[in-house]
């Protein structure tokens, strides 16, 4: 139960830092998790003992697996951007019917 919190405040954070207007906030949450997934592909390619089959295999659904995370966070980020472009065209659309209107 913890580690569904830690992930909605996760994503609760990354909803936050996409609202703000420097682009590189956006960026922080997923890098993080890529070079995590990174360390974790790395870890198991050093693993003796294991047929290239299945270190390629386990590496690969590793890589995937620890992944996931960042896609959401990248997901999320473009949903929450998409969100601002829509409302500023709204807020435009207003004023220029207000514009006209007077």
């Amino acid at each position: 139960m913890e580690v569904l919190y830690l992930f909605l405040g996760l994503f609760t954070i990354q909803g936050f830092l996409s609202a703000l207007r420097n682009k590189l906030f956006v960026l922080i949450l997923p890098a993080i998790n890529f070079l995590w997934s990174l360390l974790m592909f790395f870890n198991i390619l050093a693993l003796p003992d294991i047929s290239r089959i299945q270190l390629f295999l386990t590496s690969l659904i590793t890589l995937i697996i620890f992944n996931v995370p960042t896609f959401v966070f990248l997901a999320i980020a473009f949903l929450v951007k998409k969100r601002q472009e829509k409302v500023q065209r709204d807020l435009l659309r207003a004023k220029a019917e207000e514009a006209l209107q007077a």
